[in-house]
């Protein structure tokens, strides 16, 4: 298969799943890519990046066929199978050598196609980690000559993003996957089209503003939120979890100005917001983004609190991962207690936040008082 984006459609309004398991009883959709506009106020959206690298990259929506219905639990048991061998940028293989694009469209694909049977929001965590690291790592990588099939696959993942930032069901529900600045006309089979706006720097911060436009009467509409599992208010994805010493604080959302509480997030990871909605509605949520560690569920040492080799060490910011890069950790560790902070000054040229920290010379003793600390810097793995 050349291209991993399908452009068979096939009808679903008429599929159900039996009751009980994982499964929705009828699938979700997708809305087409065409349908969202996206912008950056530095010109860095997901579009923009993706043409920069490989003009003839095409997006499309990821769509569910008969096919891909009918072979749900094979899909869903090799998910479960390949959760070792993820990585923490999502995608395959060593992040810091090996090729990222190829197979980050790939698990994105059946990522997303399982979102649409079950809607649960880890199946859009591992989508909002592989865009926001493993495609934009691809697609800035100026060692990838243009025209490879990493740098395509990337771009063409880029180009569909929009696509997966909403989902739509037959009745009125509509989820928020993504937080990224755009304008989306979206259809909604019970009510007809609705225009909604967000408003956001993320993941610079965790400030996001929506606003419902274009309506002429109220819609009674139940409103998905997210809650990625970097916010630490559910349980992180079954492959990548957040080391538990990070503080965790909840979110805050409001709507229309009057705070959300309790805040209740459902089995499915998502605050679910039932209302009739207006013209000029406005919810606006604040993640509380922190400098967090990370391993993958595997890493039984990193689990311990042990100290690891320092090119192992993984960093979260909201989304974005960060490894140890300069100078390189070869010879060194750190410590869940090792010093780490974010830097005054934001990376000029993404905005993203460059980490500051120490690591430690392997000389027979993993003592901090004893060996001699290295000072490094590093930046979002999307600017390797």
């Amino acid at each position: 298969m050349n291209r991993l984006f399908f452009t068979l459609l096939f009808a679903l309004s008429y599929l159900s799943v039996s009751a009980g398991g994982p499964w929705l009883k009828r699938p979700l959709r997708f809305v087409e890519p065409d349908s969202v506009v996206t912008w950056g106020y530095d010109g860095r959206d997901f579009r923009s990046l993706a043409l920069l690298a490989d003009s003839t990259a095409r997006g499309e929506r990821i769509p569910l066929t008969r096919p891909d219905f009918d072979a749900r639990k094979r899909t869903f048991a090799q998910w479960r199978e390949a959760q070792a061998e993820l990585n923490l940028v999502g995608s395959e293989g060593d992040p810091q050598h090996d090729p990222q694009g190829l197979s980050a469209a790939k698990w994105v694909v059946r990522a997303s196609q399982l979102f649409l049977m079950q809607g649960d929001a880890a199946y859009a965590d591992f989508i909002e980690r592989a865009l926001y690291n493993a495609a934009l790592h691809t697609v800035s990588d100026t060692t990838l000559r243009r025209g490879t099939i990493d740098k395509f696959q990337a771009a063409c993942l880029l180009l569909s993003a929009p696509s997966l930032m909403y989902a739509t069901s037959t009745d009125a529900d509509l989820y928020v996957n993504l937080y990224t600045n755009s304008t989306a006309t979206l259809p909604l089979p019970s009510l007809g089209r609705i225009t909604i706006d967000q408003v956001t720097d993320m993941p610079v911060t965790g400030s996001v503003k929506l606003r419902f436009s274009q309506m002429r009467e109220s819609v009674r509409l139940a409103l998905h939120l997210r809650m990625p599992d970097w916010v630490g208010v559910r349980p992180t994805g079954k492959y990548a979890y957040v080391a538990p010493d990070s503080v965790r604080t909840s979110p805050t959302i409001y709507v229309n100005g009057h705070e959300v509480d309790p805040l209740v997030v459902d089995d499915k990871g998502y605050v679910v917001i039932e209302r009739d909605w207006l013209s000029m509605d406005e919810v606006y949520i604040d993640f509380p983004l922190q400098l967090q560690r990370v391993y993958l569920a595997s890493d039984r040492e990193a689990q311990r609190g042990a100290p690891i080799a320092a090119e192992r060490a993984a960093y979260q910011w909201g989304p974005l991962v960060y490894f140890i890069s300069n100078p390189s950790p070869r010879g060194c560790y750190v410590t869940a207690h090792s010093p780490l902070s974010v830097a005054p000054e934001p990376d000029l040229t993404t905005g993203y936040p460059i980490l500051h920290g120490t690591m430690y010379r392997t000389k027979g003793t993993v003592q901090d008082t004893e060996a001699e600390g290295v000072e490094y810097e590093s930046t979002a793995y999307s600017k390797y």
